[in-house]
């Protein structure tokens, strides 16, 4: 049974490894500094597939100021790391999805500086720029796939209301199509 320490052991070294293979430095030369930010419990993974065994995982990166970093996973075996944006701060932590489409993209949300939602598409080799969809939001985004090629992203309002918006993905490096307003959930709409 794995306990918290060893899932936080995991996210340390996979931050690091992204972190570390971006600034091209030897793995012994700044573990210190990644290891006492990393623990942080509020700095969670997002993990989805892509295809063929390949894995992307998301987290906010506080020991850059907030930045998104991506680490690319295949078979299991880390292949490369990116941060994403980097002149976008996150507060929050992402949600990532892959929408099922043909081909599959991955669609990653997340709480920008100002409380807003944010979102990017990853197309298999590139990541789009976010694409702001305003509001004020007071929790991390949720998202999931409800069809091919389109995902479901849920938020909690500051009045502590469920919003959702759905995001369709465009091909090459338009970004992510997302309904230009929240939809707000009533609990007589799922009774």
């Amino acid at each position: 049974m794995k306990t918290k320490s060893s899932g936080v052991d995991i996210i340390s070294v996979i931050l690091c490894l992204i972190v570390l293979t971006l600034l091209n430095q030897p793995a012994t030369a700044q573990p210190p500094l990644f290891q006492s930010n990393i623990e942080d419990p509020g700095e969670d993974l997002s993990c989805t597939f892509l295809s063929g065994g390949e894995v992307i995982c998301a987290s906010k990166a506080p020991f850059l100021g907030g930045i998104l970093a991506v680490a690319h996973i295949q078979n299991g075996v880390f292949v490369s790391g990116e941060l994403v944006n980097t002149n976008t701060i996150i507060r929050g932590n992402p949600s990532c999805t892959n929408d099922i489409g043909n081909p599959p993209q991955v669609i990653c949300a997340v709480k920008g500086f100002n409380s807003e939602l944010l979102v990017t598409q990853f197309n298999g080799s590139t990541w789009s720029e976010f694409q702001d969809l305003g509001g004020i939001i007071s929790g991390d985004p949720s998202c999931t796939y409800i069809e091919i090629g389109q995902v479901l992203c849920a938020v909690k309002g500051t009045n502590s209301a469920l919003f959702v918006t759905r995001c369709a993905s465009r091909e090459g490096l338009r970004g992510v199509d997302c309904s230009e307003q929240f939809e707000r959930i009533e609990p007589s709409d799922v009774a």
